[in-house]
């Protein structure tokens, strides 16, 4: 830009030299020539300068996109590591999932296939939406199986039937045939929810609405055991002698909402009497329940979402986290893996555990 002014003012001397005669014209013409082109070098000046401000903008942007790129590369390369390293250290680790299953809450295996109770609908509802689809072992495949149910929820099976809490009935079921043989219904219960079985083919169910055990004997069912602790009753085991319950918690009324977390204890088959297992401190809104054996067990919190390993005496150790709504879960001891119906998502989960 200095050359061009240069030139620019020589141009207008040497217009001066070449007609003496004319001095004082040729002057204001140099003097105007050189105006112009000072306006002109500023315009271009000024050009420049904006070319220079737009490309260190759109470098600007680059960088951004580039560290914005580099950024999410990096959060997936730590993702693929977390998921190595629980592999490596033995974590958990899903195998599979399937959905279609709308209000899955209770899963249990048999003959080599998993069954899994579907609410569909008002887990107080009774609409008849409900069924049981049976899911082979793979998650490849689920078919509806038996329905006409309520809203079903917890599974168990003796003797060639399976029998099923349905808010206020226990179902049976032929497993033969797929046929419902029997409805027993449980006068005063709240809320009808798992269900097990001991050895002599006594069948346990609990009542999470309005606390408690009923037990079917002899085609007879009837309050078994009731007692403030069992507020919420939900999760049921059998082992050896005693019946293993987990509890949702102390519902204050407003639907599930509690204002006392659940607990953890046995029960006495043979003279009810009832033994804390979580060191007498609430544990949380506690659904699925499975057997590790010596005194250990696997947990599902529906509401925090959680599932963890309990101790007798109340240790716990965090297993996996799948969000709230993980229900009625089954374990296969032999292959280690853990199915897991997860009612707000309305599929089964199938999780290696190590």
């Amino acid at each position: 830009m200095k050359r061009l002014a240069c030139g620019a003012a020589l141009a207008a001397l040497l217009l001066a030299g070449c007609d003496s005669g004319s001095a004082p014209d040729t002057k204001k013409a140099a003097e105007k020539a050189a105006e112009k082109t000072a306006q002109v070098v500023e315009k271009t000046a000024e050009a420049a300068g904006k070319v220079v401000d737009a490309a260190k903008e759109a470098a600007g942007k680059v960088a951004d996109k580039a560290a914005d790129a580099a950024g999410k590369a990096a959060d997936k390369v730590a993702e693929v590591a977390e998921k190595v390293a629980e592999k490596v250290a033995g974590g958990p680790a899903k195998l599979w999932e399937i959905g279609g299953l709308p209000g899955a809450e209770c899963a249990i295996i048999d003959g080599g296939a998993i069954y899994v109770s579907n609410v569909n609908g008002d887990p107080m509802g009774k609409d008849a939406k409900g069924y049981i689809a049976k899911v082979s072992m793979d998650g490849k495949k689920a078919d509806k199986w038996v329905d006409g149910l309520k809203a079903p929820k917890g599974l168990a099976i003796a003797k060639g039937k399976m029998y099923v809490g349905d808010v206020d009935e226990l179902v049976e079921i032929d497993m033969a045939t797929a046929k419902i043989v029997a409805k027993h219904k449980a006068e005063g219960a709240g809320l009808l929810n798992d269900v097990a079985a001991d050895a002599a083919g006594n069948i346990y169910v609990s009542d999470t609405g309005g606390g408690g055990i009923y037990k079917l004997s002899g085609g007879k069912i009837e309050k078994w055991a009731s007692d403030p602790v069992l507020a919420g009753a939900n999760g049921l085991l059998v082992e050896g002698d005693n019946l293993i319950v987990n509890t949702w918690g102390v519902l204050t009324g407003n639907g599930f909402e509690t204002s006392a977390l659940g607990r953890i204890v046995s029960i006495s088959l043979a003279d009810k009497k009832i033994t804390e297992l979580d060191g007498g401190k609430p544990v949380g809104n506690l659904d699925g329940f499975a057997s590790l054996g010596g005194g250990n067990y696997i947990v599902s919190d529906w509401m925090a979402g959680k599932i963890f390993k309990f101790s007798t005496g109340g240790k716990t150790e965090p297993i996996i986290d799948l969000g709230k709504g993980n229900a009625d879960l089954t374990y296969d001891a032999a292959s280690k893996i853990m199915y897991v119906p997860h009612m707000m998502e309305n599929k089964l989960i199938a999780i290696q555990l190590q």
